[in-house]
């Protein structure tokens, strides 16, 4: 049988997690008290195998008796019997502009008494981008006249979605409002909301291939210069999580003249290079952007899947009872699932937005960045040659361009070390303020945690309302 699902559609594990048993005992259903009867009705069948059928580009589903060698397994993911199908409706969904039953941002944002305006905006490379706009209330709004204009960046494997999700007393899109501002969420390409492109025949290797790159190069000044215009503004402000900072300092190498548009940047738990990440987890990403190349340049496979409850609500039952494997719980927990402030009600409004989706590469460069230098994607040295005239791909700049910083960490995030932070920040031309966490903070919390209101936002916005 052959799913109506594209190669782009599939769940990546390790191969560790499907081990060197026998089919049977590889793939046996784990028993969860949430799921029991769902797992063991007569309905549910014993788990399959997917696997990319690489000559048509479809994913199919293996019988195992017909399994020959599966080391030489192409790409692949576990699955239970007849929940196939359900996985293929949902990611085809997606492609149609949908992803599950979350609801959409602009629901989210009037379900509370905002008002919402989408606006899309077309880069110089073509694609095809979604702000989400927040002017100000229903009642007594302005629509962004004489207010403070805003541009929220998420950052990674996010969306527009991580700033409103967990409604007015958490969702930073809302606290500005309310402050004051005229907030705009931008979305990067390949994500939920940005995977449109003005080609709409445009090759699925093409459209995704892009890193961090081009979001520095491409996006935020298309988000900038449209919002200026709508807005009549002669600047704004941005405030960027994690690599949507990393994004804005890329920008701001590449568009030295942007400095003049931006008052101030915010960045919140910016990632970059690392000399202080845990040897063994530093070791570990890199061995993980290793792998995904490796399979990037033997598969058609170009970009990571976006979220869907189901898979988000197993993958944490399995990291908590230890049934995954170790590597993925440990992405998981560095992204901010294991965090005591996000409780079990937020943990599920979150996972039915995150992940958001993004290209391969563009996972590829952020690990590079993060175990080597803050530079340009490194295609290998034979590659570099080609791209760059040189082995070793180029640096970015910061001494350069970047605009006035405000900067936000934690003391012990585990993917943004503060020595790291502090360091990188020597190279900035202007840095007016630092506030630090001093409490354990990872670095998803920043946008998730219970208490971000009073103990982190609080103080983000006065440092903002110092600059028009």
């Amino acid at each position: 049988m052959v799913s109506n699902c594209t190669l782009s559609d599939i769940v990546t594990l390790p191969e560790r997690l499907l081990g060197q048993h026998s089919p049977e005992e590889a793939y046996q259903p784990i028993p969860m008290n949430a799921v029991d009867k769902a797992l063991n009705n007569a309905d549910c069948e014993l788990a399959v195998l997917i696997e990319v059928d690489s000559e048509d580009g479809y994913i199919k589903t293996v019988d195992q008796n017909d399994r020959e060698n599966e080391s030489n397994s192409d790409l692949y993911a576990c699955k239970w019997g007849k929940e196939v199908e359900p996985f293929c409706e949902k990611q085809h969904s997606f492609e149609n502009g949908t992803v599950g039953s979350a609801p959409q941002n602009p629901e989210i944002i009037e379900k509370y008494g905002y008002t919402a305006q989408t606006h899309k905006v077309v880069t110089e490379d073509s694609y095809i981008l979604t702000l989400h706009r927040i002017p100000g209330r229903q009642i007594n709004q302005d629509d962004g006249v004489n207010r403070r204009v805003v541009l929220v960046l998420h950052g990674l494997l996010a969306s527009s979605a991580a700033f409103v999700e967990l409604g007015p007393e958490k969702g930073l899109g809302f606290i500005l409002s309310d402050e004051g501002f005229d907030v705009w969420l931008g979305n990067f390409r390949g994500n939920t909301y940005s995977r449109g492109h003005v080609r709409p025949d445009i090759p699925h290797h093409v459209y995704w291939n892009f890193s961090m790159h081009e979001m520095g190069q491409y996006d935020i000044p298309a988000m900038i210069d449209y919002i200026l215009k709508i807005s009549g503004q002669k600047h704004l402000q941005i405030v960027a999580h994690s690599t949507g900072a990393t994004s804005c300092y890329i920008m701001a190498c590449l568009h030295t003249k942007y400095s003049a548009k931006i008052s101030l940047l915010t960045s919140i738990a910016p990632l970059g290079p690392s000399g202080f990440l845990d040897p063994i987890l530093k070791k570990e990403v890199k061995l993980l952007a290793d792998r995904i190349m490796a399979m990037l340049s033997k598969n058609d496979v170009h970009y990571f899947a976006p979220s869907y409850d189901w898979l988000a609500n197993y993958t944490v039952w399995f990291c908590q009872k230890d049934l995954l494997d170790d590597n993925l719980c440990k992405i998981r927990r560095l992204l901010g699932f294991n965090s005591k402030k996000l409780s079990e009600g937020d943990l599920s409004v979150v996972s039915s937005h995150f992940p958001a989706g993004t290209s391969v590469k563009f996972m590829i460069h952020l690990a590079q960045i993060m175990t080597t230098h803050f530079r340009r994607y490194d295609y290998g040295p034979v590659e570099n040659l080609y791209y760059y005239a040189d082995k070793t791909p180029p640096s970015y700049d910061v001494s350069v361009g970047v605009p006035l910083l405000s900067i936000v960490y934690s003391m012990v995030d585990m993917v943004a070390p503060q020595e790291d932070v502090r360091n990188f920040a020597i190279y900035f031309p202007s840095v007016d303020t630092f506030y630090v966490v001093e409490e354990f903070w990872n670095n998803m919390d920043f946008i998730w945690a219970d208490d971000l209101k009073y103990d982190v936002y609080g103080a983000i916005i006065t440092s903002m309302k110092k600059f028009p």
